[in-house]
């Protein structure tokens, strides 16, 4: 919803179109939505973590935001040409106020100045994420300054330089690639790099993301159709391209790579159809695509061989990467059938077979401690490691496990019941925790003699 309000906004108060308002305010206005309504895309991001204080999540994650915009804006103006940083460190705050694995434990014996401590860190912690993305940018910008030469632009080997835009789009840091390009680059393959960007964002990536509806289950499914149905909208505006990159870079690895392999196969066709820029580097995204005066139903050359390659190369390259990953599941599955272990589990297994076999891999109930879900990722804190089987545990997870041990917290990827797994568990280990309140100790034995 923020990303479609942006997208209105921006249509609205187009410094193009003639308004009856003044050209200074209506200027204005548009700055002040591009820096308005991203912030409410974050709010509503810190609002889906899982918190030990909402309010103070909130309040953290929206006043970091506002800070660091003002800052970036007053003393770094030419460093961030979107405002995806300022919403990647404001949601850092938020990793300092994540709940504690102990139930409550900690609560009882934390003291004020614990909870100060923890208040000044999480409005640190965006400050300390923009510093370190800022010296990153710096790095790269250099490494691109210094790479990007005669040598490489003139080859075919400038295709890389497709996912890296893509990437660096992510982060809201274009300027330096657009400026590099706009004044010292101007041939068949500068021209194709912008095809395939402009291309990629208009039509690939919509088609990965519909492709990818169809083929997830059905919690995610409808996420993603109206996600590409934003998309479709969004995809000419900077600000809202690159909140959406960021999302597939955080949540969708797999559609981010079959965009960034597709939008490459589309740098070679244009090149063997030579065609010319549909826009240039100086008006792309800078801070929106420039396609006002594009006619798609009039255009000469080749492009039309070349959408249609777009579409088919987004759709074949997600369907690809999905029965990869599902051929990758099926070997995992077979092995462990093999393998033979007792343990017989798969995405359609019951909850509660699940939770009968993660307390034989953990030992017992009693030792678990606590049980905290994040997604699809369950958080287990148990008393005693030793009781734990890690290699039946590696055979019921998704992804092979991790453990922390410097909290005896083990992090599995249990599917797509995680919900149902985690509060069947919850309810187990708060019924033992009541039992064990309620116990009433018997009086010492009496001997008698």
């Amino acid at each position: 919803m923020p990303l479609a309000l942006l997208t209105l906004v921006s249509y609205a108060f187009d410094l193009r179109i003639y308004h009856d308002i003044p050209l200074d305010l209506q200027s204005d206005l548009l700055s002040l939505s591009r820096l308005f309504i991203p912030s409410l895309f974050a709010l509503g991001a810190a609002m889906l973590i899982p918190t030990s204080s909402l309010p103070l999540q909130l309040v953290a994650v929206i006043s970091s935001y506002y800070l660091l915009a003002i800052f970036c804006l007053k003393n770094l103006p030419g460093l961030f040409n979107q405002p995806t940083a300022w919403i990647l460190s404001s949601l850092t705050s938020t990793l300092v106020l994540l709940p504690d694995l102990d139930l409550g434990h900690d609560r009882r014996a934390r003291t004020p100045l614990i909870t100060i401590a923890e208040i000044l860190l999480a409005f640190m912690m965006p400050a300390i994420s923009l510093l370190i993305l800022s010296i990153i940018i710096e790095c790269l910008g250099g490494f691109i300054a210094a790479t990007f030469t005669q040598n490489l632009i003139s080859t075919p080997f400038s295709c890389v330089i497709v996912p890296i835009y893509s990437l660096i789009q992510a982060l809201g840091f274009n300027t330096l690639l657009n400026t590099i390009f706009s004044f010292q680059y101007n041939n068949q393959y500068s021209d194709a790099i912008l095809n395939s960007i402009a291309i990629g964002n208009l039509f690939v990536l919509p088609t990965t993301l519909l492709t990818s509806a169809l083929f997830a289950n059905r919690k995610i499914s409808p996420f993603l159709f109206f996600f590409a149905l934003i998309v479709i909208l969004t995809s000419h505006n900077g600000a809202c391209i690159s909140i959406e990159l960021s999302i597939l870079i955080l949540f969708f690895q797999g559609c981010f790579f079959a965009f960034s392999l597709s939008s490459i196969m589309v740098f070679f066709v244009c090149i063997y159809y030579k065609l010319p820029a549909l826009t240039n580097f100086f008006m792309l995204y800078q801070p929106d695509l420039s396609i006002r005066y594009i006619r798609f139903l009039n255009l000469e050359h080749y492009y039309y061989p070349v959408l249609i390659f777009a579409i088919v190369s987004g759709c074949l390259t997600q369907i690809i990467f999905i029965y990869f990953y599902k051929f990758k599941y099926i070997r995992s599955y077979q092995n462990q059938r093999l393998s033979g272990g007792k343990i017989k589990l798969n995405r359609q297994s019951s909850p509660d077979l699940y939770v009968i076999t993660l307390l034989k891999v953990f030992g017992c109930l009693s030792n678990l401690r606590s049980v905290i879900r994040q997604g699809r990722i369950c958080y287990i804190k148990v008393n005693d490691p030793n009781l734990v089987s890690m290699a039946q545990l590696n055979k019921i997870c998704m992804r092979k496990p991790r453990y922390e041990r410097n909290r005896n917290v083990y992090i599995l990827d249990i599917g797509d019941n995680c919900a149902i797994i985690t509060e069947k568990l919850s309810k187990m280990i708060a019924e033992i925790s009541e039992s064990a309140d309620n116990y009433i100790p018997l009086s010492q034995e009496f001997i008698i003699r």
